[in-house]
């Protein structure tokens, strides 16, 4: 789907200074849908601006490429009529002000917070991260006032969760700095001398301009409005449920600065901007916050251990998994290198078995950032995708559900040459993924017979009369009966944020959300998620959902192990 042109968005749209008409146009098509429902004002005739733009609308959605759907399709979906829509375009803002989404007050303080505000300006960040720290300390002074456990952050710990918000507040940022460059012609200036740019774009405040951002680009008012509650929300659940683990499984006092070191942000973004938050208590007690259940993790290293248990030749490293309904606490697994050649063949060889078990609980997305070279001991840290069931899928990435490929675990062609490949053992770019041998980095190109050799070894011993009987049985009885499903790749979702966050689209809410319906109504996603997955990316979350597991492949014929060992050869040839 192309993005809109401006000429439907930003040319039409007035840039009033005040917020009410700020906030109107960053109203999203739910909340306008959501408020024009329990609206007492009377529909109003459309105005000629008004049909002129749903106009625009109707051509984008009819220019070829989507004629099975197309503009009446999508109004269907929508329960809309172009009236309705009409009216949602000119939404009074008057009689409404106990009606409107929580998201609004929070963006009344920020604008008036950044009136006052007179952050310094830092010539040595970007012109983002200077607006994004901005807009930060008003999000972390609320915080702070509003939270009762802030004490349990040390200084170093409030200073990561600081700039981990600057971080996740630059990105829609930057479409909009860049074209505001070009159009202004200073692009030279800027590659030139990058902090008198700074300066001189900042004249006036970081504050006086990130309010001048967010008055004219509503929808960046409304994005970080959204992003700083769940921002607060999140961090709220995290420092209270840090607070029962440390004291009551830890049996650590509730001191000031209990938690010494926190690196938030370490997985994408699902529901609410929740992801995963490396956290040191103390000195080297060091755990991973998961801000779901950790059912998954749980039962993987279970089903580790009662391999282990049953004399598996190469056992497996079991680290601690502490799960409740919301959240689990996972022990830290560093990369760690080893130094002999027979602990990198060893490396390889549980990498082979693991890979074996993986295709045979229909795991799939167990990518590079999906698991940490330990030693000896590959640990994956994210088994959410377990039991994956099958699912429609883009023709150009299809994949028989009896190939390996399926796991993530092998690039889908052959490695050489793609250094960038996101495959667990494919992926050539040094990260936590990678196995050192003496400070130099290892590849599974080079080690291929031993990864073969892991995969045929968990292939047998599976399969033996005396385990494979059990081995059902314990999978029965301990296998979650849901996992998480992938209609998507994340990296599609990456690029649909990145499109919405283009000028074009941020002059106006009702737009920014036509644009997200129209690109996710064709794909693999049903079309009963897809409102879902519209409002996730309205708040720059990557969606998330889950459904009942598939149930457990069967073990490998002596022909589908052949072929198994011959297409894993093929994927990481060198």
């Amino acid at each position: 789907m192309q993005q809109p042109s401006q000429d439907w968005t930003a040319s039409s749209i007035s840039r009033s200074k005040h917020p009410d008409s700020a906030v109107i146009r960053a109203l999203t098509l739910g909340e306008r849908r959501h408020l024009l429902r329990r609206s007492e004002v009377p529909a109003t005739s459309a105005s000629v601006h008004a049909a002129e733009a749903i106009a625009r609308c109707r051509a984008w959605f009819e220019n070829g490429r989507g004629r099975n759907n197309g503009w009446d399709g999508f109004l269907r979906a929508t329960d809309l009529d172009e009236g309705a829509l009409i009216q949602m375009a000119n939404l009074p803002d008057h009689s409404l002000q106990q009606r409107w989404p929580s998201w609004v007050k929070t963006a009344y303080e920020l604008i008036g917070f950044l009136q006052h505000d007179g952050t310094t300006i830092n010539s040595e960040q970007s012109v983002e991260q200077n607006l994004s720290e901005a807009v930060a300390t008003y999000a972390v002074s609320r915080f702070r006032s509003e939270v009762e456990l802030w004490f349990l952050l040390s200084r170093r710990a409030q200073l990561c969760l600081k700039l981990s918000l600057v971080r996740q507040l630059s990105w829609p940022l930057r479409n909009i700095q860049e074209s505001e460059i070009r159009e202004t012609g200073e692009h030279a200036a800027f590659t030139i001398n990058r902090e008198a740019f700074v300066s001189e774009f900042l004249e006036k405040g970081a504050a006086y301009e990130c309010r001048r951002m967010l008055l004219t680009y509503p929808v960046l008012l409304r994005l970080w409005s959204r992003q700083i509650d769940n921002w607060a929300s999140f961090f709220n659940d995290f420092l209270n449920a840090a607070s029962r683990f440390a004291t009551q499984k830890l049996k650590l006092p509730q001191t000031a600065g209990l938690i010494g070191e926190m690196h938030p942000f370490l997985s994408d973004p699902h529901h609410g901007g929740r992801s995963v938050i490396a956290v040191e208590f103390g000195h080297n007690n060091q755990w991973h916050y998961k801000p779901r259940s950790g059912i998954h993790e749980k039962c993987w290293f279970q089903l580790l251990s009662w391999i282990n248990q049953r004399g598996f030749c190469a056992p497996f490293r079991i680290p601690s998994v502490i799960s409740t309904h919301q959240h689990c606490w996972v022990e830290t697994m560093v990369q760690k290198g080893v130094s002999h050649e027979h602990s990198t063949r060893l490396y390889y060889f549980r990498s082979g078995a693991v890979l074996y078990l993986l295709h045979v609980l229909r795991g799939t997305d167990f990518h590079a950032g999906n698991l940490i070279a330990n030693g000896d001991q590959p640990i994956l840290v994210d088994c959410e995708t377990i039991l994956h069931a099958r699912t429609r899928v883009p023709a150009g990435a299809r994949i028989g559900v009896a190939d390996i490929r399926r796991t993530g675990m092998l690039p889908m062609e052959r490695s050489s040459g793609r250094p960038n490949e996101p495959s667990g053992l494919g992926r050539t770019v040094a990260g936590a993924h990678s196995l050192n041998k003496r400070g130099r980095l290892t590849f599974a190109a080079d080690y291929v017979g031993s990864i073969q050799q892991g995969f045929a070894s968990m292939h047998r011993f599976l399969t033996s009369p005396a385990i494979h009987r059990p081995f059902e049985a314990r999978l029965a009885r301990i296998l979650p009966n849901y996992s998480r499903r992938i209609y998507r790749p994340t990296n599609h979702y990456v690029q649909l944020l990145t499109l919405s966050t283009k000028m074009g689209t941020m002059f106006h809410g009702l737009y920014h959300s036509l644009y997200l319906h129209a690109c996710c109504r064709r794909g693999a996603t049903p079309k009963r998620y897809i409102p879902i997955e519209v409002a996730a990316l309205e708040d720059g979350d990557i969606p998330i959902f889950q459904g009942a597991s598939s149930s457990v492949g069967s073990l490998l014929s002596e022909k589908s192990l052949r072929r198994s060992l011959n297409l894993l050869e093929t994927c990481l040839a060198d």
